[in-house]
């Protein structure tokens, strides 16, 4: 039986790749503090440039 418990949890995001061209390459890690990830999500998000040009 599960403990209702609060646990700290680890989630971190990588993105690799540029806003203007290429877009970002993204990994998603969600597991316990301390522990290997319990859920790995790999994705992609597309370039877009207008975005960058509101951002600088």
């Amino acid at each position: 039986m599960k403990s209702n418990a609060m646990t700290a949890k680890l989630v971190t995001l990588k993105l690799e790749g540029d806003l203007e061209t290429n877009g970002f390459h993204v990994l998603l890690e969600i597991g316990e503090d301390g522990d290997r990830p319990d859920i790995e999500a790999i994705g992609s998000l597309p370039p877009n440039p207008v975005l960058l040009q509101q951002l600088q």
